[in-house]
């Protein structure tokens, strides 16, 4: 197993059970691979953004926004959204760029969930080439750097390239009609069918 400096793994069962069930109450289905569903909370926002956002200053604003909060949190959890063998399924990163940077939060090799709280917030990163925020509208802005359209506007632009499987182009359209579009409008617990890679190629195989 990996040795790490900052990050620390979390091995009781029952923490990462309770750590499960958190984040199950917004963002599911646990250790699927065929299907993938948000459940809206009131005053949330949702975004997905081309990881390209995560890089160079992502993880500093992560921390500043999370410093400024009133609930002065001192760790981030991270938990594996998936089966791993030989790895942890959870880690708690203390609240500093160093850590966050040995999480590598742009290629943990693996689907894990970022959260703090009831949760407060949620960062979902994927194998994709994409991640989704969730939480208040300004956590967002002040963790993305920018307006929720703008970070969009990447995968928009993936959904319409020429250059990706057609498979994928139609999940990274989906992702937005139900992020961009649907997400603001539903009512707080309703639940979105984010579609996940539940969508076959011209051989009727999963992609």
């Amino acid at each position: 197993m990996t040795n790490f400096k900052f990050i620390h793994p979390i091995e009781n069962a029952g923490k990462i059970a309770e750590y499960h069930q958190t984040i199950g109450k917004l963002l599911g289905t646990v250790y699927s691979d065929r299907d993938l569903w948000i459940r809206k909370k009131d005053n949330w926002i949702a975004v997905a953004s081309h990881d390209s956002f995560i890089e160079g200053e992502f993880e500093a604003r992560l921390v500043k926004a999370l410093a400024a909060r009133t609930c002065t949190y001192t760790e981030v959890i991270a938990i594996a959204w998936e089966k791993l063998l030989n790895f942890p399924l959870a880690f708690t990163i203390p609240l500093t760029l160093e850590a966050l940077e040995e999480f590598d939060i742009s290629n943990p090799g693996f689907l894990f969930v970022l959260f703090a709280g009831e949760p407060d917030w949620l960062i979902f990163v994927t194998r994709l080439d994409y991640l989704i925020i969730a939480g208040q509208p300004a956590f967002v802005y002040e963790v993305l750097g920018c307006e929720p359209d703008q970070a969009f506007n990447g995968i928009q632009k993936m959904s319409e390239s020429e250059y990706i499987n057609p498979v994928v182009r139609r999940h990274y359209a989906h992702l937005l009609k139900q992020l961009q579009v649907l997400y603001p409008q539903v009512e707080p617990e309703t639940v979105l069918n984010l579609g996940w890679l539940n969508w076959k190629d011209e051989q009727g195989q999963y992609f």
